[in-house]
């Protein structure tokens, strides 16, 4: 990716490419600008080179901003993006620049694991949304998950071994043997009331009671639940994946935080 004149060594700033660019290009080179790693990756980019330098890992970081800058230099419309593809659904995982408006299903048609019907996600596999095949790529689009699709019921899955089987209580196998995990779309199992196991407040990263504050949602006491820090949830979806009762405690939170909001609103 170009960055025309605007020449970044390592031990520069980012001033002579923010004397160029203006409006999101401006806020993304002041976000890559404002962490260690997001200025390795902006001082990458030297007068005439281009981003394909820059290490892989770096690259899902900090692609949108790069774009962004890159489209504000050169004075031309953000008609790319960088996205990353993983799943299980892929023979195998990919950073690539898609155009705008691209169908997904177009866009991973040659690195699908043969012989799977799948799913595509946009977004992680966690807090994404199951999309058809036929989903263009939007500007605000940074990964796509594809994942197998699975319907099947198993006659007394939970008795089997599961060698390649996630489980945070280290039921399977799998916990064991280090292998890895094949993910799929199945829910494995079936919705049922919370059992009160704590695995939800284990994971949460901000320290939340995830399935004390669904409970007083469901029961409309937003405003216990917000002076229990509902507000502080970040989404990441952690808690719905490790519930033993496949309760959908990310989307109930996510309700109650656009409730809060809406209430605060008027």
């Amino acid at each position: 990716m170009k960055v025309g004149s605007a020449a970044m060594s390592s031990s520069s700033s980012t001033r002579p490419l923010a004397q160029k660019a203006t409006g999101a290009a401006k806020r993304a080179l002041h976000r890559l600008a404002g962490t260690k790693l997001g200025r390795q990756a902006a001082n990458t980019l030297r007068d005439g080179g281009s981003a394909a330098g820059l290490d892989e890992w770096l690259v899902p970081l900090f692609g949108d901003e790069l774009n962004r800058i890159d489209a504000a230099v050169k004075g031309a419309a953000l008609i790319n993006v960088r996205l990353c593809l993983g799943g299980a659904g892929l023979a195998r995982p990919a950073i690539v620049d898609a155009r705008v408006g691209t169908p997904l299903g177009e866009l991973c048609a040659d690195r699908l694991a043969p012989g799977r019907e799948v799913r595509y996600v946009a977004g992680n596999f966690l807090t994404g949304v199951a999309v058809p095949p036929e989903h263009p790529v939007t500007r605000d689009l940074e990964c796509v998950s594809v994942l197998p699709e699975d319907r099947e019921r198993r006659f007394l899955e939970f008795m089997r071994p599961g060698a390649r089987k996630d489980s945070y209580g280290r039921t399977f196998l799998a916990a064991f043997l280090k292998r890895p995990l094949a993910g799929d779309t199945n829910l494995h199992g079936e919705l049922r009331p919370c059992i009160n196991c704590g695995w939800c407040e284990d994971v949460c990263p901000v320290g939340l009671m995830p399935d004390l504050l669904m409970k007083l949602l469901r029961i409309d006491q937003g405003e216990e639940a917000e002076a229990l820090a509902l507000m502080d949830c970040i989404e990441c979806g952690l808690c719905s994946y490790v519930c033993p009762s496949k309760l959908p405690l990310h989307e109930e939170l996510a309700r109650g935080k656009r409730a809060v909001r809406e209430e605060l609103a008027q």
